[in-house]
């Protein structure tokens, strides 16, 4: 069997397979796809040096290794700082203090991170 066989065979086995585990963890079809590709991509690039008996938990292992690569980079490019400033409309009465109408209140700087779009 050739390489490009193999490949086709492999793929039409464990993709679906691949891209429902990736589906599962980012419930992001886009991102699930993607990583679903890179995986096969690696996977057409090494295939020479994998035991072909240990495929199926090769691929998930590179899907999972892909996913993990993705949130990390993601987890550093998208970190944001929000600072907000509204104007009362009323009285509020919260751990931040008091204030009354037509006064500003300051809430405190939320730190965050936003997962892949």
């Amino acid at each position: 069997m050739t390489k490009h066989e193999t490949f086709t065979e492999n793929y039409k086995r464990y993709g679906a397979m691949i891209m429902k585990s990736v589906m599962a963890q980012t419930k992001d079809k886009e991102l699930a796809a993607e990583i679903c590709q890179q995986t096969f991509l690696h996977y057409y690039r090494t295939m020479d040096k994998v035991d072909e008996s240990r495929i199926k938990p090769w691929l998930l292992q590179v899907a999972k290794n892909l996913l993990i690569d993705y949130w990390r980079k993601a987890s550093t490019r998208k970190e944001f700082l929000v600072e907000r400033s509204y104007r009362c409309a009323g009285r509020i009465r919260s751990g931040y203090g008091k204030a009354m109408h037509g006064q500003d209140v300051h809430l405190p700087v939320v730190r965050g991170f936003e997962r892949g779009k």
